[in-house]
């Protein structure tokens, strides 16, 4: 699950901001740049370089600019360690020698001059400027990842599942080991945000090892493209969770027609939001088991604000910072609540961006993200009458450097809603929010780790399943 909303990101970056006296002035940026003569036949292409948030990660930022058939420039930028792709520039230009361009979703200004040799001396501007060298190339770092399969010698088929509403096919890929059956089955459902069939971030795809390693032990395995992404059909913009899980419960129903799976023996395997999604999805069509990976027992909009918290005291983000993040969240939160038109929302999102000091380039980007079905269902929905109502066995395991989904607040709640004696609540030391071994649990360590998901984790959970779907 990548944060839970780009909102959170941009108050992480908030946050791990040092005191305006610590940040360079511009004297100072003009001072570190080369004079030189910017052509666009001389920026066009692709330039890479790793930004240093003062008191916070290194991210590696990738720009792709490009030539249009009208002559003007246009660009995009890449964030490998948050998976984040494509994401649109605006104003591109050519003036007095500097390359820029606004980043509007990011509520971000991006500048670029020639410095040394064939580098280029960046800026990047969200909040404070931020300077950095960019050089030439697609110089993402290399990412060794030795889980993912490199052959799979077991049955794999396309597969295309009509989803819970006209217009909606979920697009995705079963895996069945080698025989006649029937076998067991999952159904992998993704974390917050589109996600494709892998639930592909931080260069890792942890749905697919996780697929592997189930198949591989005697499963079948159905995960599909989240509706209105990858080749899946529908409107990902429109949903919100209950959508997921109806779309969910489709895919177990495909399973359940398959001669090849045994209906009585099935799980729902849902990862963070996912954890929402896979009780909720046992109302339409029941599973006999469900696996919870990082599933929250408190609502989401409780779990965005010591999300946000905790991961930016992991920046090193002051106290002050942490509350004044958090006062935004809450006051920004209160406005889906109130119920606003959306001239309303903007004009008081307006003044709260004021008074909380923030740049006033947020406002397009923070209104975006308060829009939409998703967030006004997911704001205050308490998982746990959902988790009381399934009577079948649980696992939920936890990572406890997870930073995104507690551990310490969701564990103690969700031991208290779950009533089949064959449930566990597991928490896995040392493991983040991926369940790959961490230092910190930061996300911004996730593309750094090549472990996608750890082996303790993955046997934890098909020797549950063994144990519970056993004939």
């Amino acid at each position: 699950m990548k944060y839970l909303s780009a909102l959170i990101l941009l108050l992480v970056c908030a946050a791990c901001s040092p005191e305006p006296s610590d940040a360079p002035d511009e004297a100072d940026l003009q001072a570190s740049s080369e004079t030189g003569e910017l052509t666009a036949t001389s920026v066009i292409g692709d330039w890479s370089g790793q930004l240093n948030i003062p008191g916070g990660p290194q991210l590696w930022l990738i720009f792709h600019v490009t030539e249009g058939e009208d002559g003007a420039l246009a660009v995009t930028m890449d964030s490998p360690a948050q998976s984040v792709n494509g994401i649109p520039g605006e104003g591109a230009k050519i003036e007095e020698g500097v390359f820029s361009a606004e980043f509007p979703a990011l509520g971000a200004t991006f500048t670029m001059r020639p410095g040394e040799g064939d580098e280029m001396n960046g800026v990047w501007l969200q909040g404070m400027p931020m300077p950095f060298t960019l050089k030439p190339g697609d110089r993402s770092p290399e990412l060794d990842r030795p889980q993912e399969p490199k052959s799979q010698d077991y049955v794999v088929e396309a597969v295309r599942v009509p989803g819970a509403e006209d217009g909606v096919m979920l697009a995705g890929e079963l895996t069945l080991p080698e025989g006649e059956g029937p076998f067991p089955a999952a159904v992998l459902i993704s974390g917050s945000g589109p996600q494709d069939r892998n639930e592909e971030l931080a260069g890792h795809k942890p749905f697919l090892v996780i697929a592997d390693d189930l198949t591989r032990k005697g499963y079948a395995v159905l995960r599909y493209d989240d509706r209105g992404f990858g080749e899946s059909t529908g409107d990902f913009g429109q949903a919100t969770t209950e959508d997921f899980a109806l779309d969910a419960a489709a895919a177990l129903a495909y399973l359940k027609a398959d001669p090849r799976i045994d209906p009585e023996r099935t799980a729902y395997i849902g990862h963070s939001e996912g954890g929402l999604a896979a009780p909720l999805a046992t109302q339409t069509e029941e599973a006999a088991a469900l696996v919870l990976l990082a599933g929250p027992a408190v609502t989401l909009g409780e779990v965005m604000l010591e999300q946000s918290e905790d991961i930016s005291r992991a920046a090193g983000a002051s106290d002050s910072a942490v509350e004044a993040s958090a006062n935004f969240s809450r006051k920004t939160f209160n406005l889906i609540r109130e119920g606003m038109s959306e001239e309303e929302m903007r004009a008081a999102l307006k003044e709260i961006i004021a008074d909380s000091g923030l740049p006033p380039s947020l406002e397009d980007s923070t209104f975006k993200q308060i829009q939409g079905p998703w967030l006004a269902w997911a704001l205050d929905y308490d998982p746990v009458p959902a988790l009381e109502a399934y009577q079948g066995p649980v696992l939920a395991l936890y990572g406890s450097k997870d930073l995104q989904v507690s551990a310490q607040t969701s564990a103690p709640l969700m031991e208290e809603a779950l009533s089949n004696p064959q449930s566990e609540v597991v928490v896995l030391d040392g493991l983040n929010h991926l369940f790959q071994p961490a230092g910190t649990g930061s996300p911004d360590e996730y593309i750094s780790i090549e472990t996608t998901f750890d082996p303790v984790a993955l046997d934890t959970m098909s020797d549950w399943l063994d144990d519970v779907l056993s004939e």
